[in-house]
């Protein structure tokens, strides 16, 4: 304790580093703890800045949005460790997290475990068939709305190029087209957090009163929105043997839209476009909404009573 003014008197100034707890009490509102984490995270990781983190949504939703960890960074790294230890091809599944009784040393456990599953209602919709054939549909009627304009506007340049394979009602698609269907319908919430967005099921006294908000978002970030869309069906189409080539060939899996966003033609783009927009129909159809997140760290402290 005698050490101690004699010690401040030799510090010339301090920095103090924010961990990944949202600071409070000030009047500036910290806004950027969910980046704190996710840099903490690649940190962890040792991902340079070009590797791409390979995680389950769910998971990643609940590592950067649970609103505490109870011993700051050292908590949040005992987690990711965890996950770091039972990697599967590199990925990290939600299957490698601590066990309850111990999770609950570091964080909200109920709190985490809510976000991690917020999303599989969804993607595990019990007709999930149903609505992946609602994708293709509206995929369909996009490319026929192309048709028109075309030929309204006496320019052919604006028509859609359409696979014959992929040019038939749902029941009629190969296995492989079906697939990719119902991958684009999982991807629906994935796409909706990009902009703040949660999906949920609809309630009996919901109105419809959801979607304006939604389609002035989607409009708003139809670009981010549209690259994302991209960029699944890639990691997809991927996954399932795809490769790039310049001439599409659906026996040998060779694809010429496997490639950046950046050289795909802009009529290509519009497809991505019109895949983005038709979403709040989907969740009609899926008899689900989107709405705005609320910030985790404010609902928690207002179950809080702060």
């Amino acid at each position: 304790m005698l050490k101690g003014p004699d010690f401040i008197s030799r510090l010339h100034g301090f920095l103090n580093i924010l961990g990944p707890n949202q600071k409070t009490g000030s009047k500036c509102p910290d806004i950027t703890w969910p980046i704190r984490r996710a840099l903490i995270l690649r940190n962890i990781l040792q991902l340079k800045d070009k590797d791409e983190l390979d995680i389950d949504y769910g998971l990643l939703s609940a590592l950067l949005g649970v609103s505490n960890y109870r011993h700051g960074a050292r908590s949040f790294e005992k987690i990711v460790k965890a996950l770091e230890h039972d990697r599967q091809d590199g990925r990290l599944h939600r299957s490698a997290l601590l066990p309850q009784s111990l999770l609950e040393r570091e964080t909200d456990v109920d709190e985490f475990q809510a976000i991690l599953i917020q999303r599989d209602a969804f993607k595990n919709h019990p007709d999930l068939e149903s609505l992946a054939a609602a994708v293709h549909h509206s995929f369909l009627d996009a490319a026929k709305q192309a048709q028109l304009e075309a030929e309204t506007k006496a320019a052919p340049h604006l028509a859609w190029t359409i696979n014959p394979a992929i040019r038939k009602v749902y029941d009629d698609l190969a296995a492989d087209a079906k697939a990719a269907n119902r991958a684009a319908a999982r991807r629906i919430p994935d796409h909706l957090a990009l902009i703040g967005f949660v999906v949920e099921p609809q309630q009996p006294q919901d109105d419809g009163s959801w979607i304006a908000p939604l389609n002035d978002a989607i409009e708003m970030h139809i670009e981010r929105l549209a690259q994302a869309e991209h960029l699944g069906w890639c990691a997809e189409r991927s996954a399932n043997g795809w490769t790039y080539s310049t001439k599409r060939d659906n026996e040998l899996k060779h694809h010429p839209l496997l490639c950046a966003w950046t050289q795909l033609s802009e009529n290509d783009r519009k497809k991505d476009r019109a895949s983005v927009r038709s979403t709040p129909g989907l969740l009609q159809v899926a008899r689900f909404k989107a709405t705005p997140a609320r910030p985790r760290a404010l609902a928690a402290r207002s179950r809080s009573g702060f």
